[in-house]
């Protein structure tokens, strides 16, 4: 049987081991990381071959949410001016808005795409909040007592797993920042 074999920097071991150099590979990854910059020289050399696309998740630029939201991941700056680190040298970067959370993020959406164009990013996709079954009791279980009224009235309730979008003051259309 084989021994499990322990990597210092899993990350980068994974980035530049390839076993079989007449065959090439492909490399996109999705992060709320800022961390990602200690790989851009590696990513960069990816870039240059085409064969890499990183997506920096943006749920909010509230700091305030942020550390209700996602306690444990960089901070929405720090994202930011990682998606300006890789655009420098070269790498593909797109931004990921997600989840979007109706009522609760969903009015970031044109910031958040006007702050990613600005850092470098080409591209932007996002994922919508859903929470099937059970999911939805948890979640708002753990957002409970942590947002200002009256934001959390503002959630509105799920259909068939999916939440509808938000708009407590409808606007002009707005024309997506990245191009």
């Amino acid at each position: 049987m084989p021994r499990t074999q322990y990597l210092r920097d899993a990350t980068r071991s994974v980035l530049v081991r390839n076993n079989s150099p007449d065959v090439g590979f492909d490399v996109g990854l999705i992060t709320k990381n800022a961390l990602i910059t200690r790989d851009v020289d590696l990513l960069g050399e990816l870039a240059r071959w085409n064969a890499t696309t990183v997506h920096i998740s943006v749920t909010t630029l509230d700091s305030s949410l942020h550390r209700v939201m996602e306690p444990r991941a960089s901070h929405p700056a720090q994202r930011l001016r990682a998606i300006e680190t890789l655009a420098r040298a070269g790498v593909p970067v797109a931004v990921l808005v997600g989840p979007v959370i109706p009522g609760l993020t969903d009015h970031e959406i044109p910031a958040i795409l006007e702050a990613a164009a600005s850092a470098g990013a080409h591209s932007a996709t996002r994922i919508l909040l859903r929470l099937p079954g059970a999911v939805e009791q948890l979640f708002r279980a753990g957002l409970d007592g942590e947002l200002p009224e009256p934001t959390a009235d503002h959630f509105r309730r799920p259909r068939r797993g999916q939440f509808e979008l938000f708009d407590p003051a409808p606007a002009a259309p707005h024309q997506s920042a990245i191009r």
